[in-house]
């Protein structure tokens, strides 16, 4: 199917439905019997209910702390998943472009991916430093992960590895590629891809999602940069370590 050039609505449209449908998409499966499944199978208590594993954070002070972390994590990676799939989809039929050539990077760009390393994360703890302290509020401590269990691994690696990756393929590949060319302005593209991108962490704090702004704009200038995902990416996925490294270590502290 030949690409056409899209109005400003539909993109953004196409944008906001891979930003905020992906809870609908996992609510939708765990409603259809997946959360019932896992009860069946012993991963979760068959007396809890959905809403009580996600929204209580007390859980992961306990004993059911790893049934917590093996739902959560398993509902990231189906978000994960499925923002890929409607990136892949808009793709489609935007003038976005996905996976290639994003995923190969140029040998003379190769040292992005060794600065990514070292600025994202900074970013990321400058920025999170300064609006969290701003915000009179502490960064969240971690609690329960255990390094033994296969339910804190199956959290961490939705976490830090599939969670960067679908967010990278569809805001600083298909979004922000698609919004480059429709607008020729690459700057402006980075803007809005990072805005939406922080705007999907909402549901976790006001806080967060501001903290994260300066983080996207950053990522964003990396594709830019590079004409690549994999510096982003690296950097993406350095920093959800070292976060959520920090905040493992908070709460051993406390």
């Amino acid at each position: 199917m030949p690409t056409r050039k899209l109005g400003l609505t539909a993109i953004l449209l196409t944008g906001v439905l891979c930003a905020y449908l992906l809870a609908g998409v996992a609510g939708g499966l765990a409603g259809a019997g997946f959360f019932s499944r896992l009860q069946q199978d012993c991963v979760v208590p068959a007396w809890m209910s959905l809403q009580d594993m996600l929204g209580d954070g007390s859980l992961a002070d306990g004993p059911l702390a790893q049934p917590h972390f093996a739902v959560v994590g398993i509902l990231f990676a189906i978000n994960g998943l499925a923002l890929i799939a409607l990136s892949a989809a808009g793709a489609r039929w935007t003038r976005g472009v996905l996976l290639t050539p994003l995923l190969r990077l140029r040998p003379e760009r190769a040292y992005d991916v060794l600065w990514a390393l070292v600025l994202v994360p900074l970013a990321m703890a400058c920025s999170f430093a300064i609006i969290y302290w701003l915000a009179g509020i502490r960064l969240p401590a971690e609690r329960g992960i255990d390094f033994a269990a296969w339910q804190s691994w199956l959290y961490l690696v939705a976490l830090i590895v599939l969670a960067p990756l679908a967010e990278e393929i569809a805001f600083r590949g298909w979004l922000l590629s698609g919004l480059d060319a429709l607008w020729s302005s690459p700057a402006l593209a980075i803007v809005i891809s990072a805005l939406f991108w922080a705007l999907i962490h909402l549901s976790q704090g006001g806080a967060k999602t501001i903290a994260l702004v300066p983080v996207g704009l950053l990522l964003g200038w990396l594709r830019h940069r590079s004409g690549s995902l994999l510096p982003g990416l690296a950097g993406h996925v350095t920093m959800n370590a070292m976060g959520l490294t920090i905040m493992i270590l908070m709460a051993e502290g406390q």
